[in-house]
C-alpha cells in the first residue's frame, strides 16, 4: 500500500529502500546505530522516513502485544533495519550468497491497512544483505507481535493522546485536552509527528505550524 496526497505525490510505505549516501572521510570508523549512515555509507528509509524514526512511530501507537516467540519467514523489505557497522555489513553481504543466514530476531508491528513491519533486535546487517541480494524471504524469530491502530490516537502540538473511542475528538478547551484520554506521550519530534499523521493519526486544527501536514489517503500500490 502507499499513501497519496491529493494533487501531489505518493508515499510508498511498502518496502525499505537502502540508498548510498555521499562518502565521508570517517566511513567505517564510527560504531553504533546512531552512526549508521555515516559509518556504512548507506541510509535505510521507508518512504521518505528513516527506518529508526518509523520504528518510533509504530511503538508510539502500539496498543497491545502478544508474546509469540516462534520462527517464520518474513520479507526483509519490511524489516526496519539500518546497517551500522561497516565491517559487519561487508561480511554479511559476502556470506549472503553462500548459505542461508542465521535467523534474525524481530518484533512484529501489525498496522491496519498496511500489514506487518518488523523491528530488529538481532540481525540488522543480515536483513540489509538479504535486501541487497534481492531476497524476498529471510528466516526470523518473531518474539512479540503488536497491533497498531492510528485511529485511536490524536495529535495536538508536540503531544500524542490515546482515546477510548476512535470516533471521539479531543476537547481542546480542557488541559489535558479531554477526559477521554487513556494515555499521553510527551513531546514528539517534528519528523515523528509527520510520520504519525501519514499513518492516519488525526491532528488538531490548532496544531503548531511546524507540525502541519495535509492528510494522506490510502491507494493501492502498483505491482513490482
Amino acid at each position: 500500500m502507499t499513501f497519496e496526497q491529493k494533487n501531489t505525490r505518493s508515499i510508498d510505505l511498502s518496502r525499505v529502500i537502502d540508498s548510498v549516501v555521499p562518502k565521508a572521510d570517517f566511513v567505517g570508523e564510527r560504531s553504533g546505530i546512531e552512526y549508521g549512515p555515516s559509518s556504512t555509507g548507506f541510509i535505510s528509509t521507508i518512504g521518505p522516513f528513516h527506518v529508526l524514526a518509523f520504528q518510533a512511530a509504530l511503538r508510539a501507537i502500539a496498543l497491545k502485544g502478544e508474546h509469540t516467540n516462534h520462527d517464520e519467514d518474513v520479507d526483509p523489505r519490511r524489516v526496519l533495519a539500518q546497517p551500522w557497522h561497516y565491517g559487519r555489513m561487508c561480511e554479511a553481504i559476502r556470506l549472503q550468497p553462500e548459505s542461508p543466514p542465521p535467523s534474525i530476531t524481530v518484533d512484529r508491528y501489525t498496522l491496519l491497512g498496511l500489514g506487518d513491519y518488523y523491528t530488529v533486535t538481532n540481525g540488522n546487517h543480515r536483513s540489509f544483505a538479504a535486501r541487497c541480494a534481492g531476497a524476498t524471504l529471510i528466516r526470523a524469530r518473531v518474539v512479540d507481535t503488536w497491533s497498531c491502530d492510528p485511529s485511536l490516537f490524536r495529535l495536538h502540538g508536540p503531544h500524542i493522546y490515546q482515546v477510548k473511542d476512535r470516533h471521539l475528538d479531543l476537547d481542546y478547551s480542557r488541559n489535558p485536552p479531554s477526559v477521554d484520554i487513556i494515555g499521553v506521550e510527551n513531546v514528539l519530534s517534528a519528523d515523528l509527528h509527520l510520520i504519525l499523521q501519514c499513518l492516519g493519526c488525526r491532528t488538531s486544527a490548532f496544531v503548531q505550524r511546524d507540525f502541519v501536514l495535509p492528510p494522506f489517503k490510502f491507494v493501492e500500490a502498483t505491482s513490482e
